[in-house]
């Protein structure tokens, strides 16, 4: 396996090296693993020496890593290093060594040998002479070392009585040295005039190191003398100090050139000192001055620059510190400023300090009267439609109330309104677990039900305990007004439906053949009819006689009518007409029939032109109905104009007066205005109106707390409003909290985006009959606000549903033009 992992190769230049294949490496030394066993121990040989200590015990030195130790290295043979290093000693040598080895030798050899014995065994005679001439010299040495001492010192002395100086000559020292004993000391005269000159050198070095010391401390001296000299001033002038120490030796001592640079240096240390000198009375005076004032508590933040000093005056230790009276007045005037900045910092921190504590204080007495709150609520006392008034005697009562009216803020009342509003915020959660309890339990609320029946119901439900009285009272209320707009509805259905069973039944009559005579018997014309399709509709008897006599008592009148006056006749008609309208509540009057003229009485061109006007007249008709009828959305089953706009009156105050009223009214309003109308585009087109007049109203209001809207410059700003500030407002303020409006579908020329309410605010309140599910557009209301809101901000737009579920709605608003503000008549 090793084999296979190395490669043998050949480089060009007929080198051999080696080749990995796992680590894709390449070597010119051949690896261990294809050494033959030889090879390996030729290896550690090279690497590895052997030694022994002095007892003879062996051990191992590696050259290349400088290792030591006792265990034999793995391949190693002292055979073999035997021969690596006799190989290495005898290369270029080999044939000298042969003639070694074959025992000639020379008598050069011979004398060598026996000089390196006789330097292996030295004569212990000889030693012992050399050990005697090695005292004796050194005892010589001491001798003439104190003899040259001696000597020097002769010197010495005469220099120092000024016999002999440092450029004396040999001949001129004698004349003073000769004499004295310790001349004589060396008997030589050279040894003599030897010391004398190496004396004299080293003389002449001494004398000028002193002379140097000496130059070097005239310096110092002057240079100390005139740092400390109080007549030199910082600004003073060299010339003017040449005039005025020129008499003074130290003055003197210095040579002029380098006076002058000791003088620059002594004013450039002076003007120094002193700097430094005013900054370390600065210092001291800044603090000595912030320690005063800070130690004077009649001083505080709000004290003025001339009161501070007149009260400084007053302070005993400011008045006996004549360096503090001295002190700058701008670095007084700094200390003082930031005295008072410290001081108004700890003033405010201790003011928010005691703002925070009465913010903290006043907290836990609202928290306090809230959770009162909360116990009125528990035990019943407090719902959402609880007064003021009502729990006023009981509130004030309680000490938390006292202490409500002791602080600044909200006050008891705020926060019942507050505790109030939250409760009625709940009225859509809380509506949703009666209808979920009501629906488990199978039961429903008819006119008939009363509230202690529907409590009983809801209680019975662990659900039921986390309702609210008050809600469950307006949700009452609510499913109660439901109960009585079905029961009315059907009601009406049954009467429509007699109606159409009357007509059908008077059909009958009316095709008999013969014909139903005023005096006809009910026996006589009832089995001519009773396999009739119209008879058998008809539920009882009781009523197929009523019919039947109203249908006989007709023709009487018909019969008189013809027999009458034409007066009579025409109140008769003028007063079935009136009944009709009142019952149609049509919202346009019956046009006039025009008296028909006799042929003979109108030429040929009068009666063309009489009938160009008339398809004049009623092009012109035609037009008028048609945009009545796409502006006003009126036809022959709506209701009068006065009537719908006094309906929208009634729908805005209720709107203003209260969101909550307006929510639980709203699905009554759209039954009412089924019933009436009777045709579910129509409904749309009122309730279209009637959010258009809600938005006309509600845009200022809009405006007026919202002051951070700023003017749109393009449909995206406006959409934004819409969702984010218009819709989020009006919805509140109906009660829907917490719905949002989100904006895309973006048409390629953003004129026409879609807004998008994530759950439909309408839907808890409307119940659609399932007939007119696909046509009817409860949620219109709110296309009708949004034109009308724009409208007042002068853009006129397009809106409609485009999808309306209970989950959500998506309304489309497009962009038509920007309407011109137009002044009134009669303004300026």
């Amino acid at each position: 396996k090793t084999l296979q992992i190395w490669s043998e190769h050949t480089a060009s230049d007929g080198r051999v090296y080696y080749y990995n294949k796992v680590t894709k490496q390449s070597s010119w030394q051949k690896p261990d693993e294809l050494k033959t066993p030889e090879e390996k121990k030729l290896a550690v040989a090279k690497l590895w020496r052997e030694y022994k200590t002095p007892e003879g015990r062996p051990y191992y030195y590696n050259i290349e890593t400088k290792e030591t130790t006792w265990i034999c290295p793995k391949d190693f043979d002292p055979a073999v290093v035997t021969k690596v290093k006799s190989g290495v000693e005898s290369k270029g040598s080999d044939t000298s060594k042969t003639e070694l080895q074959s025992g000639g030798e020379s008598e050069l050899e011979k004398a060598m040998l026996a000089t390196l014995k006789s330097l292996e065994q030295p004569n212990e005679q000889t030693g012992n002479v050399k050990e005697a001439d090695a005292e004796d010299a050194e005892e010589e040495k001491d001798l003439r070392q104190k003899q040259s001492d001696k000597f020097r010192d002769l010197l010495r002395d005469k220099y120092s009585e000024g016999k002999i100086s440092s450029t004396s000559s040999w001949e001129q020292a004698m004349r003073y040295i000769q004499h004295d004993p310790r001349f004589r000391i060396l008997n030589k005269v050279s040894e003599k005039k030897q010391l004398f000159n190496a004396w004299k050198v080293q003389r002449q070095k001494e004398e000028r190191d002193e002379k140097r010391l000496a130059i070097k401390k005239a310096k110092e001296d002057l240079e100390e003398w005139l740092q400390n000299n109080p007549k030199v001033r910082p600004t003073m002038r060299y010339s003017k100090a040449e005039i005025l120490f020129a008499d003074e030796p130290i003055w003197k001592a210095v040579h002029e050139g380098e006076r002058k640079e000791i003088f620059a240096d002594a004013l450039e240390f002076i003007d120094k000192r002193e700097k430094e000198n005013a900054k370390a009375v600065r210092r001291r005076n800044v603090q000595a001055l912030a320690d005063i004032l800070e130690g004077m508590e009649e001083i505080t933040y709000r004290t003025t620059w001339a009161q501070a000093q007149r009260l400084l005056i007053e302070n005993p230790s400011f008045a006996n510190d004549s360096t503090l009276q001295n002190m700058d007045k701008e670095d007084a005037l700094i200390v003082f400023e930031e005295h008072i900045r410290t001081a108004e910092k700890h003033y405010l921190k201790e003011k928010d300090m005691e703002e925070r504590r009465r913010r903290r204080q006043e907290r836990k007495i609202r928290e306090a009267f809230q959770a009162y709150l909360v116990e009125l609520h528990k035990r019943g006392e407090l719902t959402s439609i609880s007064l003021w008034s009502e729990l006023y005697p009981v509130i004030s009562a309680d000490s938390r109330f006292d202490n409500m009216l002791k602080q600044s803020g909200s006050t008891p009342l705020d926060l019942f309104k507050f505790y109030v509003e939250d409760l009625k915020s709940q009225f859509g959660q809380d509506r949703r677990v009666i209808k979920e309890i009501l629906k488990d339990l199978n039961v429903t609320v008819e006119v008939g039900t009363t509230f202690d029946q529907l409590c009983k119901w809801v209680s019975s439900d662990e659900r039921g305990k986390t309702v609210d009285p008050g809600n469950m009272k307006l949700c009452y209320n609510s499913l109660v007004e439901k109960a009585e707009a079905k029961e009315k509805e059907q009601e009406r259905e049954e009467a429509r439906k007699r109606r159409r069973y009357e007509t059908a039944f008077r059909n009958i009559l009316r095709t008999l053949v013969p014909p139903v005579e005023p005096n006809s018997q009910w026996e006589v014309i009832r089995p001519k009819i009773e396999n009739e399709e119209a008879f058998i509709a008809v539920e009882t008897e009781q009523l197929r006689e009523k019919f039947f006599n109203d249908y006989l008592q007709n023709l009487a009148e018909a019969c008189g009518h013809h027999h009458g006056s034409s007066k009579k006749k025409k109140k008769d008609k003028k007063k079935r007409r009136k009944e009709e309208k009142d019952s149609e509540t049509e919202g346009e009057a019956r046009p006039k029939k025009k008296k028909k003229h006799h042929k003979s009485d109108i030429s040929d061109d009068e009666r063309g032109a009489e009938r160009k006007r008339r398809k004049k007249k009623k092009r012109l008709h035609s037009k008028s109905c048609s945009r009545s009828q796409s502006v006003n959305g009126s036809n022959e089953s709506e209701l009068s104009e006065g009537e719908l706009e006094r309906r929208r009156k009634i729908l805005l105050n209720k709107l203003d007066i209260s969101g909550e009223l307006f929510t639980l009214t709203y699905g009554a309003l759209v039954a009412e205005l089924l019933r009436d109308l009777e045709s579910p585009l129509a409904v749309n087109r009122q309730l279209d109106k009637m959010g258009y007049n809600i938005g006309l109203r509600l845009a200022d209001d809009l405006l007026a707390k919202n002051s951070q809207i700023q003017r749109c410059t393009d449909m995206h700003q406006v959409a934004d409003v819409l969702a984010k500030v218009a819709l989020r407002s009006y919805l509140a303020s109906t009660a829907f909290l917490g719905v949002t409006a989100q904006v895309s579908n973006w048409n390629a020329r953003n004129d026409e985006f879609s807004l998008v309410l994530e759950s439909n605010p309408l839907a808890e309140f409307v119940e659609v009959p399932p007939e007119l599910a696909q046509d009817l557009r409860y949620s219109q209301i709110l296309c009708g606000t949004i034109r009308g809101a724009l409208e007042m901000m002068h853009m006129e737009v397009q809106t409609f549903i485009v999808q309306e579920h209970s989950q959500s709605v998506e309304i489309r608003v497009k962009f038509i033009r920007i309407l011109e503000e137009s002044v009134p008549p009669g303004d300026d």
